[in-house]
């Protein structure tokens, strides 16, 4: 294996264990909407990449502009993927959102190149996707809650369902992106084009739902908590409003009657 594989490799296993850590640092706030933590995280870095590419961007925009179709698939492919991402881990819970959509993606990926691109889909490839199915069907059917809990039960099924989707988008962007490459396009545009556009979409849901991020940016104030210490300040470290102590009593005359006058002589 040359260098460029191994670090290629290493790359991609790197991006693995960040994107296996999303779904427990969204856990950290569960007062904020999922739509919101999806357009924060997604729109806000799209943006950020986009502008990053915006010199390559101009350079091949001939490129892109011949792949428009594809470019403008991705870009909703990219905008839907983190709203459905983090709302299935909130329903139907961490290990099981991120694991369904990260187990569902490679499947759908091979399956929108067959039928868009017609390539043939190998043994090993239907081996390693029914490992992965009977693994992804062994977990979701493990978390199951207890018998008669209706709500429950219908809640982590949409969650389910919200994973697929999110392994669906996510094939559907890395499918387009790769297409777009193929066709002469250079990396760095290409990925700050769908990523722009994506944060572009994102950008109505992220004022729509975003309200507590912006009031959470200008209210949180770090502050270590030790178990043997008390937050003094009415901010606490989460960036919560603590109610103040309450009002001190005065101190109570444990006399049983007040003391009678003494009588002059």
């Amino acid at each position: 294996m040359s260098r460029r594989r191994e670090a290629g490799a290493l790359w991609v296993l790197a991006a693995s264990v960040l994107w296996g850590t999303i779904g427990t640092a969204a856990a950290q706030a569960p007062m904020v909407s999922p739509l919101a933590l999806g357009a924060a995280a997604m729109g806000l870095g799209g943006l950020l990449r986009a502008a990053t590419s915006g010199r390559a961007m101009l350079a091949q925009r001939a490129g892109l502009r011949g792949q428009r179709l594809t470019l403008a698939i991705s870009a909703c492919a990219v905008g839907v993927c983190p709203l459905a991402f983090y709302s299935s881990m909130r329903l139907a819970g961490v290990a099981v959102g991120t694991v369904v959509s990260i187990g569902s993606a490679p499947i759908a990926a091979a399956v929108v190149e067959r039928l868009v691109d017609h390539q043939p889909l190998s043994r090993r490839w239907t081996l390693g996707a029914t490992v992965g199915v009977v693994g992804v069907v062994a977990l979701a059917a493990g978390r199951a809650g207890p018998a008669g809990a209706a709500s429950g039960e219908a809640q982590r099924l949409l969650g389910i369902l919200l994973a697929l989707l999110a392994g669906m988008t996510y094939a559907l962007y890395s499918w387009g992106v790769t297409r777009i490459m193929r066709s002469g396009v250079s990396p760095d545009p290409v990925m700050g084009a769908v990523f722009g556009l994506g944060g572009l979409l994102l950008l109505p849901v992220l004022l729509a739902t975003g309200a507590l991020i912006v009031h959470s940016a200008h209210t949180w104030q770090w502050r270590p908590t030790w178990p043997s210490s008390r937050c003094s300040s009415a901010i606490s470290c989460s960036g919560a409003a603590s109610p103040p102590p309450p009002p001190a009593r005065p101190p109570r005359c444990r006399c049983s009657s007040p003391p009678s006058p003494r009588r002059s002589p």
